[in-house]
């Protein structure tokens, strides 16, 4: 029932769907895969807050940066205010984190160039960069 109640609460929904971006997956399910999806759930989650012991539940809603840093978790959501209190929590931390970095300038086509060519090879690149920084800071990713 708590769940049902804090994610009706017209707050929670706001907040959830314009200064966060949901994302949902079964717990029990992704824990027990084999594959990397399962091995992301599994190393966001003990990041985030909820390490298991021998393949235990990682059940919760956690909060993370784009980058990977834990925000904030809280095993389900039992109350409308506490929720609130976490995702409250985990703006404050996000815009301490925030404050700490630099403005990253929008990306202009240069010119002469093909503007949707010259979007699909900045968009690839960001995701290079993004993959590789996973793989190589956070340590995701299939194991050789």
């Amino acid at each position: 029932m708590g769940r049902v109640s804090t994610f009706a609460d017209a707050e929670v929904i706001k907040m959830a769907t314009t200064e966060f971006v949901p994302v949902c997956t079964d717990d029990w399910y992704t824990r027990r895969r084999t594959d990397a999806e399962g091995e992301f759930f599994r190393t966001m989650a003990d990041a985030g807050g909820r390490k298991s012991v021998n393949g235990g539940t990682r059940q919760g809603i956690y909060v993370f940066a784009a980058d990977g840093t834990p925000l904030g978790y809280k095993n389900a959501g039992q109350d409308a205010e506490v929720m609130k209190k976490v995702f409250k929590d985990a703006l404050a931390k996000f815009e301490a984190l925030a404050k700490r970095g630099h403005a990253i300038p929008n990306f202009k086509t240069p010119d002469g160039a093909d503007k949707k060519v010259a979007d699909q090879e900045f968009q690839k690149g960001e995701l290079e960069r993004s993959i590789k920084y996973l793989r190589e800071q956070i340590g995701l990713g299939l194991k050789a």
